[in-house]
């Protein structure tokens, strides 16, 4: 990060990404607001339900995460990859790190990670939001809840964990907080998002059955050995 609190040297002219100087998460771990992104600044594109959270946070819309050459048109480029699209969101840390080269040494990597019954749970209330829903086991079955692994976004094909600091989901704004500390940065005020898919008294003890439970530690295996999370 040049031109920041890490480093006072003028940013160099061919540098690729022109890095934001802040983050904000929702707390399934996304970023949904970069703050005081510049002219050169990558802000990749998100769901129409995020692009209004972001704007409402007084976030700026997508912008540098396109192939050169293009730039966004009246229609939205939709979010993840696609054609002429070169940063996006949820994108891999090993691809980033193709496209950064020797620059990605330089940086903080930082991701978020969450005990995957929670994942699991949460995303089933999300893809089930309302009544009625079926039941947690043809959840299971579905594959659906798969789709929650996050261990090939922040590590190598062969399993090396590739960024510096994994801040976990049940600890967010204090180990956040202790990103920013480190980086010189002020702290950030998270905003909530999504929390009200997920009923308050929906316990993922009391939703995974026996069945439910064995089949995520079987799935979440990797992120299960890397990180005790605990029944």
């Amino acid at each position: 990060m040049w031109d920041s609190p890490l480093r006072r040297t003028p940013v160099p002219g061919q540098l690729p990404v022109r890095q934001a100087w802040a983050w904000c998460f929702v707390p399934d771990g996304r970023v949904v607001l970069v703050a005081d992104p510049g002219p050169g600044d990558i802000v990749t594109s998100l769901s129409p339900r995020d692009e209004a959270l972001r704007s409402v946070h007084g976030g700026k819309p997508p912008q540098n995460h396109l192939v050169p050459g293009r730039t966004p048109g009246d229609i939205p480029v939709p979010p993840g990859p696609g054609e002429h699209v070169r940063w996006y969101n949820h994108m891999p840390a090993d691809l980033i790190r193709d496209q950064l080269g020797p620059l990605w040494d330089s940086y903080l990597t930082v991701c978020l990670e969450r005990s995957p019954y929670e994942k699991t749970v949460s995303l089933y209330y999300h893809r089930y939001r309302t009544e009625p829903r079926p039941p947690i086991g043809q959840f299971i079955d579905s594959g659906e809840f798969r789709d929650a692994v996050n261990w090939p976004f922040y590590t190598s094909p062969g399993g090396e964990v590739l960024v510096d600091v994994i801040v976990r989901h049940e600890d967010l704004q204090p180990q956040l907080d202790a990103v920013c500390e480190r980086l010189g940065l002020p702290g950030l005020e998270l905003p909530r998002a999504k929390s009200q898919f997920r009923p308050p008294h929906a316990d993922y003890h009391h939703v995974l059955t026996p069945t439910a439970r064995a089949a995520v530690e079987d799935t979440y295996a990797e992120e299960f050995r890397h990180h005790p999370y605990p029944w």
